[in-house]
């Protein structure tokens, strides 16, 4: 099954065996770090490789000392549909979703869906 990372993680990662990123920023107000995950994982049966993934993610979280924090995967967290006045969190990325809420990721960045009936976009993560 091909990786469903961001092309700049997939280039960044290349023989490194692993499809999650971590790339930390300093600027003089404070620090941004840029996670990168592979939200494949988390749309097919665990093979351990989504539970090593998440873990990863949390320890990271909790160990960041950066001001700013941005996650990025392939695929939308959300749907919406436009007969729908709100978003839908999709079951396959609950968990992940729970993760970003509980550690204060201030953002979540994917690429655009391939739905023909349901728009995708991307969301601000909000408590």
């Amino acid at each position: 099954m091909p990786s469903s990372t961001c092309r700049y993680s997939t280039r960044a990662l290349k023989g490194q065996g692993v499809n999650h990123y971590l790339k930390q920023f300093k600027f003089a107000h404070g620090s941004l770090d840029i996670i990168v995950v592979d939200t494949g994982l988390y749309e097919v049966a665990s093979n351990g490789a989504g539970d090593r993934q998440s873990q990863w993610l949390i320890d990271t979280l909790e160990n960041s000392e950066s001001k700013w924090c941005i996650a990025m995967g392939l695929h939308p967290l959300v749907a919406y549909e436009e007969d729908t006045p709100q978003t839908k969190l999709k079951h396959e990325f609950q968990s992940l979703h729970g993760v970003f809420l509980k550690y204060g990721v201030d953002a979540y960045i994917s690429a655009p869906a391939c739905a023909d009936n349901v728009e995708e976009r991307h969301c601000k993560i909000q408590n």
